[in-house]
């Protein structure tokens, strides 16, 4: 039997096997939830597993912050089902990581990431997380308030605390406000 401790995210991968995940530890179960083994090789033990998903693919990411507003945290992606985790953080910033990751229909994954001063910056990914890259979206996050959605033509949403609502068509390349009809340009959750 696994001991599980706090778990901080969970997710359903394409074939049905659950994954959750916790303070330096991922679990899955093949089998609705009965039983549990943990997957953490490569998974830094002091981390929180913030989110978990998946591509189409088959390719694992998980998002992972020490929490709270202390610097560090590391983006993970695994290609065998979450049997090993590797580090995918080049061209990122050293300070807390988001706590999730989007991933459109063009496999393309974007991460919000609050650095400070209410300050954050949307990065994209077009090969697996191997090499990462701002956006122009420069946004007021509150907190980790770092909702960020795709619907399904691609295209992404991002919520600014100041300025509203942003989309972009065009993998993350240019933002447009979006806030026709809104009363109050202020967005926290998307």
């Amino acid at each position: 039997q696994v001991n599980i401790g706090l778990i901080s995210s969970i997710a359903i991968s394409p074939a049905g096997e659950l994954f959750a995940g916790g303070i330096g530890q991922i679990y899955r179960s093949t089998d609705n939830g009965n039983s549990w083994s943990v997957n953490s090789n490569g998974i830094n033990p002091s981390l929180y597993i913030s989110s978990i998903s998946f591509d189409s693919s088959g390719i694992i990411y998980g998002s992972a912050s020490a929490g709270g507003w202390a610097s560090g945290g590391a983006l993970y992606r695994s290609t065998n089902n979450g049997d090993s985790w590797l580090v995918i953080n080049n061209g990122l910033p050293s300070f807390p990581y988001s706590d999730k990751i989007i991933i459109n229909k063009n496999n393309s994954l974007f991460v919000p990431i609050f650095l400070s001063g209410e300050v954050g910056f949307v990065y994209r990914s077009t090969d697996n997380g191997n090499n990462w890259l701002t956006t122009p979206m420069q946004t007021s996050l509150s907190d980790w308030n770092d909702n960020i959605v795709t619907n399904s033509d691609g295209d992404i949403f991002c919520p600014d605390r100041s300025r509203g609502i942003f989309r972009s068509t065009d993998e993350g390349a240019s933002w447009v406000e979006i806030n026709n009809g809104l009363d109050l340009k202020s967005a926290n959750s998307i």
